[in-house]
């Protein structure tokens, strides 16, 4: 069947299969051999991996930025998406064209019948499909470097078929354990998975039994691995409108550095991004102090402490596990400055909720919880029930929908309040589709 239209490309996508059976070399083997089909487009350009627990996708995007801004043709690919599935493949910070879109989507589905037919594969996956068409992208877009973050873990996960010149690894904690296994040395053996033979690698991670997986597997791999924490020295000058401080970093200072984006954790994740093009210079690509000001001067990271109204204050900010809400409580304890908070919380059914809104609750007592629908592969049957979210919580209430909580919050808040909206990124593209 032909695809014709934006609405029937993204029913496709949205009709394969979300999740499948997650053992060693099966996803890397479905994923390869699609790709395979599709004459490894994937291969035709250069790459960094960004992968870790919380912070890939700021990451990854100041990385894009600051290449941009030397000059290359840049392609990033998140995961996931807020509003749009075109957000995943991006060339220069822009989403391809609808007609592109279907046209790609429609080549992809003739390789996906192929690989159903003609192996033991099946189907791809819903990320696996969104992935290869990214990588056949920015090979038409003719990109000089692309900037890949992982969709979950590292080993088996479908990104893990490149081969980078520098994969970045943020941090680790407690996420997707149901997959990724109960402790962070089980999760930080996953994420060591994209250190491939004679990379550099670069991590933020500061536990001693994490640095030593990673060490391990470096060690193994033959590659040059640096640790953020004992080659980056940081000062935060302030955090308001913008974020200001200054780095030194591989005998290299930067006096006044400025974020457009707010939160002291986005300063690590600028950290990592530096130290990613920095690395790149050995591998050709010229990337100067000027790109690096620039670059994260004209950020534009939606959903992440992003400010979308005033009077109340609304925050959108995409924080879904307790890492990211621990770094989101941070800044926003920082910008109240008194006022007072209200919660609008949806979280998938498999995050550690109990954690998010014990830190949460720290700065609010008010919360107002909901599902989230946005996206066909998640939607209400992925959501926590809010009545059960409510029953975690005093003072808080169930809704049916995201429309009904934000009538509620916005109702029962002053002009000097503050509104965050969080717990799930698809809350927060809902969100921002219907307020913006």
């Amino acid at each position: 069947m032909e695809i014709k239209t934006f609405s029937e490309a993204k029913a496709y996508l949205e009709s394969l299969p979300f999740n499948k059976k997650r053992n060693e070399g099966e996803e890397l083997g479905r994923m390869s051999a699609l790709l395979q089909l599709m004459g490894n487009p994937q291969n035709a350009y250069p790459t960094v991996h960004i992968g870790g627990t919380a912070g890939k996708g700021s990451t990854s995007t100041m990385i894009a930025s600051m290449l941009m801004r030397s000059g290359y043709k840049v392609g990033l690919h998140i995961s996931p998406h807020l509003e749009d599935m075109r957000e995943r493949a991006q060339v220069n910070m822009r989403i391809m064209s609808k007609p592109a879109f279907v046209r790609l989507v429609n080549n992809l589905s003739a390789y996906s019948e192929c690989l159903s037919r003609g192996s033991e594969w099946g189907l791809p996956t819903y990320f696996e499909a969104l992935l290869a068409l990214s990588f056949q992208h920015f090979k038409e877009a003719g990109v000089e470097i692309g900037v890949i973050e992982v969709g979950l873990g590292g080993r088996y996960d479908g990104t893990n078929v490149i081969l980078p010149k520098v994969a970045i690894i943020t941090n680790v904690g407690l996420d997707h354990t149901e997959i990724l296994g109960d402790t962070v040395e089980e999760i930080a053996t996953d994420k060591s998975g994209i250190i491939k033979p004679g990379i550099s690698v670069i991590s933020g991670a500061l536990q001693p039994s994490v640095v030593k997986i990673l060490e391990k597997k470096a060690k193994e791999e033959r590659a040059d691995l640096k640790l953020l924490g004992k080659d980056i020295l940081c000062h935060i000058k302030t955090i308001d409108e913008g974020t200001r401080f200054d780095l030194i970093t591989e005998n290299k200072r930067y006096t006044d550095l400025t974020m457009s984006i707010l939160g002291e954790h986005q300063v690590a994740n600028a950290a990592l991004a530096i130290s990613a093009v920095l690395a790149l210079k050995s591998h050709g690509f010229k990337v100067s102090e000027k790109s690096v000001r620039e670059g994260l001067l004209h950020l534009n990271i939606p959903g992440r402490f992003e400010i979308i109204m005033k009077n109340p204050e609304v925050i959108l900010d995409g924080a879904h596990n307790p890492m990211k809400i621990e770094a989101l409580v941070k800044t926003l304890k920082a910008r109240l400055r008194g006022r007072s908070l209200r919660v609008i919380f949806a979280a998938k059914k498999d995050k550690n909720v109990n954690e998010m809104i014990k830190e949460l609750a720290m700065l609010s007592s008010k919360f107002y919880f909901t599902a989230f629908e946005s996206n066909t592969d998640f939607g209400r049957r992925m959501s926590y029930n809010p009545t059960y979210l409510s029953s975690l919580s005093a003072g808080s209430e169930p809704f049916d929908n995201f429309g009904q909580a934000w009538k509620k919050a916005l109702s029962e808040s002053s002009t000097d309040d503050v509104i965050c909206i969080t717990g799930s990124l698809y809350l927060v593209g809902e969100a921002r589709s219907k307020l913006l």
